[in-house]
């Protein structure tokens, strides 16, 4: 049996396309991109949910706060914000090197773009803003949804891999009140 089933709720039907008032999976890949963060992958977590908890090493039942939200919400979309501009990280004679991810507040302005488009799809969907749970750096099992939707791969560092930009990118998400057509994992690194 399902976790999915033991919290009470159930599945929305999916939407490949088309869902409420127009709004499209491409459409939302578009807005995320024209945000200027990393290009979207979706995660159908009704379908995966024991998948996603066992590869964040938890069980669904020791953290049901975490799972009843994954539940409630039939989708996520995983994005990023890349945080390497390529300066130099080198120390001066007289400070120290402050790490690309740790030099600005990424987190925060990933959250509040997601937020933004948050508000977008809640206009146009006619859902409340409160469905769209935006998270990034939380305790959902974020590197679990990234791999699972393809956005990157785990690294030997513990950190999720993207090709072309490595691990200079942060982690982000949202939750959808509907479910939509998941994206495949990402393919293995080659060894």
């Amino acid at each position: 049996m399902k976790f999915a089933v033991n919290c009470g709720f159930s599945p929305a039907p999916v939407h490949s396309g088309e869902m409420k008032d127009g709004v499209s999976k491409g459409e939302i890949a578009g807005l995320i991109e024209e945000s200027g963060m990393i290009p979207a992958r979706f995660v159908d977590t009704s379908a995966s949910l024991d998948e996603i908890m066992a590869a964040a090493g938890r069980s669904p039942h020791a953290d049901s706060a975490v799972c009843a939200e994954l539940t409630a919400a039939p989708a996520v979309v995983m994005t990023g914000l890349y945080h390497g501009n390529g300066e130099n990280t080198e120390p001066g004679p007289d400070h120290l090197s402050i790490a690309p991810f740790a030099r600005s507040h990424h987190y925060r302005e990933a959250a509040r773009r997601l937020g933004r488009i948050a508000g977008i799809l809640a206009a146009r969907t006619g859902a409340s803003k409160s469905l769209f749970r935006v998270f990034c750096n939380s305790r959902m099992p974020e590197k679990p949804l990234g791999m699972l939707c393809g956005i990157g791969f785990a690294g030997r560092n513990s950190l999720l891999i993207r090709p072309g930009s490595g691990s200079l990118w942060i982690i982000a998400g949202m939750t959808l009140p509907f479910r939509i057509e998941p994206d495949p994992p990402a393919a293995p690194p080659p060894p």
